[in-house]
């Protein structure tokens, strides 16, 4: 009996399987059970499989995924696979919409802005899609730096993570995010030697900066029209932990008036 296998479910057809005793042995399962006490503790409950959402683009895995809410009545979900950005709204196929490569095997993230859905990898140039038209982008400050991670909110875009820039945080022209004056960068805590790893919104007029060991609160409500550069000028930036930080940008949640997030040792 040493080899016996009480549990067993036999069949996968669909996807999990339903209905089968999760503790009981079949006709024929046993060639030999010698006092031995077998608990039948009942059917094993469990939902039958999901079909494919959309047909496959190939054998290149997803590298990210994203949403775009074009209007009142349309959506699309987006999703990043090898160089290409594709989009679905519910259809049997994934339909591609990047007309420029983003690399390979890189990370992307998705997030809108006004009108604009952008997408960024930390490796290609930041490219946007209006519903129809693909930009692919170029070089800061004529476009949308390169970057990692990012927060829009009162009308401006935030993005950090740029690989040549690590503890840069870019600000957008308000109302216009493909517009990133060199004037609006916040350099947060230069020279501690850690980078970005996330920017998140909190509550209306926040942006939380998780750096690797270290966390920062950039406050965008004050007003002050006589400095410059506006608008940068007239916020506020302050450590909320000079001893923590994260290493996992994408473990970072707001929930209610907190965030939640992996940190960094040594806690």
């Amino acid at each position: 009996t040493t080899d016996l296998q009480k549990v067993r479910i036999p069949l996968f057809d669909g996807g999990v399987n339903s209905q089968d005793f999760f503790d009981k042995i079949a006709d024929n399962e046993g060639t030999q059970v010698e006092n031995l006490l077998i608990n039948n503790r009942g059917q094993a409950k469990s939902r039958h499989g999901q079909a494919l959402y959309s047909a496959d683009v190939g054998s290149t895995p997803f590298n990210g995924i994203g949403s775009f809410y074009l209007d009142s009545t349309t959506s699309y979900l987006l999703m990043a696979s090898g160089t290409s950005v594709y989009r679905n709204n519910g259809s049997t196929d994934w339909t591609k919409i990047s007309t420029s490569s983003m690399g390979s095997g890189y990370d992307t993230g998705f997030i809108q802005a006004n009108n604009l859905v952008f997408a960024f990898n930390g490796n290609a140039n930041t490219s946007w899609w209006n519903g129809s038209v693909w930009n692919s982008g170029g070089s800061w400050p004529t476009s949308p730096p390169v970057i990692t991670t990012a927060a829009w909110l009162n009308n401006y875009l935030f993005g950090a993570g740029n690989p040549l820039h690590t503890d840069w945080v870019y600000v957008s022209t308000n109302l216009d995010p493909t517009s990133f004056p060199t004037s609006t960068v916040i350099k947060v805590n230069s020279g501690d030697g850690t980078s970005i790893k996330r920017i998140e919104p909190y509550r209306t007029g926040e942006v939380i900066i998780y750096k690797e060991r270290s966390i920062w609160d950039l406050d965008i409500n004050n007003v002050d029209t006589s400095c410059t550069p506006q608008p940068t000028c007239q916020w506020t930036i302050t450590a909320i932990s000079r001893d923590i930080g994260t290493p996992a940008p994408r473990s970072v949640v707001s929930l209610g008036n907190d965030q939640w997030f992996l940190s960094s040792e040594p806690f």
